[in-house]
């Protein structure tokens, strides 16, 4: 089965206008003359390498991570694409901007876009503008809209401009324009452009091979949407979605049950011992199938426990790493909760995985994949079988603080070497580079200096343990630091049940300090009862 979009364009009013924009590519400009700031397009194919993708660090714009919430490309399209109808704001001023100035020269009006402030690059170009246009098409000269739509294109200098020039070009039938087409597919490769490309591509004659193209060269956003249109039309693009089409940079579910069908998992498992690329396409999709977070997956799948067994019986005669006991263990907890009568095949599931886990030495597992740095498995793996690995986390801990400091509330779960591991957290605390001052930071993004609020937010229980690390989040401008530290003293004056002051005179004077000046409302009152 093939899902297509709920929120596709209406259908393109102008398709029988053939572009006659044959050499667009070769008035690009260098940068906006008013700004500086060069063209997108030109930027993104600088920065092509010889397989032409981008680098993983290719960014558009700068911005300052601590503080601000940005999306990944071509997240917002995605996010709203799969879960809601999304919202470009005031489409009515948008279309009156376009309309009153749709025979200016095409820089000028990109220039006075960019400074006018209709658009943002955290808005998406929702299909209300082409609805207008649509309702007014007698009005508007097709040539000159298009001539526009180009310009936006290639000389916008903001992510809007080159999307609300993508979004109007959809009017368009550019099917006999190679030229064009080219300058739209080098902007897919940028996935915060990939939709907007898609949507050109629906009437092209060569549109399959070119989502093929795309999905092979993308990872996040760009790639959910290139597979989601992909037709496995050949036995190499069948090949290929079984083997690669599911491994995404955003999250398995959103492609897991598209690729299933589109591959035919179940024919596929039903049929052959899968080869190493094979077996491994197929974890990430079954991965995926049982996430069903934002996206269906097990549970409308036809034969889906059938399917569970024949994936898992692929596993014999391999060792299992810790990834393959982490899915594993996923497919057992999907068995447990299982409610339906027949559970003929969930009881064969459950005895080929009891099988293996009988085989499996857990621990080493979990100490090896501590040695390569996979904490998440080996913690959770510990977790999920009841394995006691405490000693050798901390040992990691004081080994390499930083790569392991994010998993450190599993000693305090466990309740062992908790004090040993505050210490090393204190030796390891730079003080002087902690950020200081009032402020509502976020706290995203690559910081100075590790996360200390990742030890902090356990020391509610520990009574004078981590005082250095609790006033080095007291005097944070990150909120969430500030309110870690509230946390921790809230659990220490409980315990003990004792005020503040007499339980560290030293972190109650801070705590004055920082009531004075705290900006954030519900910290204000968390200040003020903990100061009584």
């Amino acid at each position: 089965m093939f899902r297509k979009k709920e929120n596709m364009l209406i259908n393109h009013i102008f398709r029988r206008k053939k572009s006659k924009i044959t050499n667009q590519k070769s008035k690009i400009t260098n940068q906006n003359s008013d700004t500086g700031k060069e063209a997108i397009y030109n930027r993104i194919c600088r920065a092509f390498q010889e397989d032409h993708t981008l680098p993983a660090d290719f960014k558009l714009e700068e911005i300052n991570t601590q503080e601000t919430i940005r999306f990944a490309p071509g997240a917002l399209e995605g996010i709203f694409g799969h879960h809601t109808s999304g919202n470009s704001g005031n489409n009515e001023a948008l279309y009156d901007f376009l309309v009153k100035r749709i025979s200016q020269l095409p820089k000028l009006v990109i220039n006075e876009l960019e400074k006018s402030g209709l658009l943002s690059n955290e808005m998406i170009i929702s299909d209300g503008i082409i609805k207008q246009i649509y309702e007014n098409k007698e009005g508007i000269p097709a040539d000159s809209l298009l001539n526009l739509a180009c310009f936006f294109i290639t000389d916008g200098t903001e992510e809007y401009t080159v999307k609300l020039g993508l979004k109007l070009l959809c009017l368009f039938n550019i099917d006999d324009n190679t030229e064009l087409k080219n300058i739209l597919l080098d902007l897919a490769v940028w996935e915060g452009f990939t939709e907007y490309v898609v949507l050109n591509m629906s009437d092209w004659t060569d549109k399959n091979n070119a989502y093929f193209q795309l999905a092979k060269r993308l990872k996040g956003w760009g790639k959910i949407d290139a597979v989601e249109q992909l037709e496995p039309e050949t036995e190499e693009m069948k090949e290929w979605i079984l083997c690669e089409g599911c491994r995404n940079s955003i999250m398995y579910s959103y492609l897991a049950l598209v690729c299933a069908e589109k591959c035919d998992l179940y024919h596929v498992l039903k049929t052959r011992k899968l080869n190493e690329r094979e077996f491994s396409g197929t974890k990430d999709m079954i991965e995926g199938l049982l996430d069903e977070g934002p996206c269906d997956g097990i549970s409308v799948i036809e034969n889906a426990n059938e399917l569970l067994f024949m994936f898992v019986t692929q596993y014999e005669e391999i060792r299992l790493n810790i990834e393959d006991i982490t899915l594993l263990d996923s497919i057992l907890d999907y068995v447990n909760t299982y409610d339906g009568e027949d559970k003929t095949w969930i009881k064969k599931v459950e005895e080929s995985i009891d099988r293996y886990f009988s085989q499996t030495d857990f621990k080493l597992s979990i100490l090896n994949s501590l040695q390569e740095k996979k904490q998440w498995y080996a913690i959770n793996v510990a977790r999920k079988h009841n394995i006691d690995i405490a000693a050798e986390y901390l040992e990691q801990l004081k080994n390499n603080f930083e790569a392991n400091v994010n998993y450190i509330s599993y000693l305090f779960e466990v309740n062992q070497y908790v004090e040993e591991a505050v210490k090393v957290s204190e030796d390891n605390l730079v003080y002087e580079k902690v950020a200081k001052g009032m402020g509502k930071l976020l706290g995203l993004g690559k910081a100075e200096h590790w996360n200390v609020d990742m030890v902090v937010q356990n020391l509610g229980n520990y009574p004078y343990l981590g005082e250095l690390l609790i006033k080095a989040s007291i005097h944070s401008p990150i909120t969430r630091y500030r309110n870690m530290a509230a946390m921790a003293l809230e659990g220490w004056k409980q315990k003990l049940n004792k005020p503040i002051c007499d339980i560290s005179n030293e972190l109650y004077h801070d705590i004055v300090k920082v009531s004075a000046i705290e900006e954030d409302e519900q910290l204000k009152e968390r200040w003020k009862l903990l100061l009584q």
